[in-house]
């Protein structure tokens, strides 16, 4: 917060590395109390790469509904930025639903067997509510992905924008949806 209202570039430089790095660590770590495995076990790996990509594809879609109304705002810009943000958006968009679903076949092949059990409840318990976040958070944000870019090629910032936030409220019903998951099954989904 210091570095807000100071002039000292190399100091905020270093205090935004080193709460990025703080936050990131907290999130890694954060993920080993969500399930009952031992140490060397593919839950290790996989938990907390999947609260990784949460936090960072709902980071890029925040950011990228956030830069879009800088653009309202001021017009005339460089879309560069715009673009890039977008870019890593889909980029994050597209990897969480891959690893979702490789996450899903190494579970059940190699996890645990607290885990392969939850996993049976969750196709057996819980299959709608999977859908429903597999739908939302991952399959409509990609088909908005599409659109978004389709207005920023025109260039049309504030239909951009708009999508963007469409975006947002789907990958945020579809993340609060897999921490529902979560809570019922343990699982990173």
């Amino acid at each position: 917060m210091v570095s807000l209202w100071s002039e000292n570039q190399g100091f905020r430089a270093r205090s935004f590395t080193s709460c990025l790095l703080c936050g990131t660590a907290g999130l890694l770590f954060s993920a080993h109390s969500f399930y009952q495995a031992p140490f060397w076990s593919f839950e290790t790996f996989v938990y907390p790469v999947a609260f990784f990509l949460s936090a960072l594809l709902l980071g890029t879609v925040t950011v990228g509904m956030l830069l879009g109304h800088w653009y309202l705002i001021d017009t005339g810009q460089s879309l560069e930025p715009f673009i890039r943000i977008y870019k890593l958006f889909v980029v994050a968009l597209i990897v969480q639903t891959i690893f979702l679903f490789i996450s899903l076949i190494v579970l059940y092949n190699f996890g645990v067997s607290q885990t392969v059990i939850e996993l049976q409840r969750l196709w057996t318990d819980h299959h709608t509510l999977f859908l429903i976040r597999v739908t939302l958070g991952q399959a409509a944000p990609l088909i908005l992905s599409w659109m978004i870019w389709r207005t920023l090629v025109i260039p049309n910032t504030m239909a951009a924008t708009g999508l963007f936030y469409i975006a947002l409220l789907g990958v945020f019903v579809g993340e609060i949806l897999a921490k529902q998951i979560l809570a019922l099954t343990s699982l990173p989904l």
